[in-house]
């Protein structure tokens, strides 16, 4: 483990001003990497038959019927074990996932087959998307997925790519997390600000990142015209925005324009 990681773990496990001063030393990279082994150390979990069986949550149905159709291509943005692609590819979408943990593409393509669904499986990391152009006409950012690349800037890359992996018309859900009305104490972003220029670190922190407590990064969005302007920014027709009703977390339905 590298020094920066290391010290920067060290400090998580002190109280909310440590835990800010980690989350700038930590650059981009790291946190990915950190996200990474996190979830690769829990993709039996994912995995797990009891989780994959619940199937799509009463929300995400909804998201569907926004879209308003039940067919076509799907890319499923973070497979987890299977538990979306697997209720979607039933419906009638020919589903293709990505997840940047092998364990978790090989479990999904297993529990899909023994269900006797169609699964194609790819492993990549979000921001790093690399599919052919226009090839879908549904992209699926599974749960609090977008929130999890750090920084505006790789968030903005990865809504780019999906916008080329879409037709003109094609639709995004991109989930995100969602804290409306709540924002980190001054002094914890100040600190965290002071932490990333004395150490090179993560030098694009935004009030609303943070770590949660098994170590992977989050950036919540603190109000719906913050996430809108940032799917404005990359391209998207924001058709409308949902939010859960436990309030943690949202979807963004976009549109890709007809005429780029």
């Amino acid at each position: 483990m590298r020094p920066r990681v290391a010290l920067a773990l060290r400090l998580r496990r002190g109280g909310p001003h440590l835990r800010a001063l980690a989350l700038g030393i930590l650059k981009p990279a790291d946190l990915v990497e950190i996200s990474r082994v996190r979830n690769t150390d829990g993709a039996d979990a994912w995995s797990n038959a009891s989780l994959v069986d619940v199937g799509l949550h009463a929300y995400e149905e909804a998201y569907v019927d926004a879209v308003g159709r039940r067919e076509g291509r799907l890319l499923l943005l973070g497979v987890g074990g299977g538990r979306e692609a697997i209720p979607l590819a039933k419906m009638g979408f020919d589903v293709t996932g990505t997840d940047f943990v092998p364990e978790l593409v090989e479990a999904t393509q297993a529990n899909a087959a023994a269900q006797g669904v169609e699964f194609k499986g790819l492993v990549q990391e979000l921001a790093e998307l690399d599919v052919a152009p226009e090839s879908f006409e549904i992209v699926w950012v599974s749960t609090w997925l977008y929130s999890y690349v750090p920084t505006r800037r790789r968030r903005l890359q990865t809504l780019a790519r999906i916008r080329d992996a879409l037709v003109p018309g094609g639709h995004c859900v991109c989930q995100f997390g969602f804290a409306a009305g709540r924002q980190a104490p001054r002094a914890r972003s100040r600190a965290a600000m002071i932490a990333a220029w004395l150490t090179l670190g993560n030098l694009e922190y935004e009030p609303g990142d943070r770590l949660t407590p098994d170590d992977q990064f989050v950036h919540e969005f603190w109000c719906e015209a913050a996430a809108r302007d940032e799917f404005d920014a990359a391209g998207f027709t924001v058709q409308e925005i949902l939010v859960r009703e436990d309030g943690a977390a949202a979807a963004g339905i976009l549109v890709k324009p007809t005429d780029n």
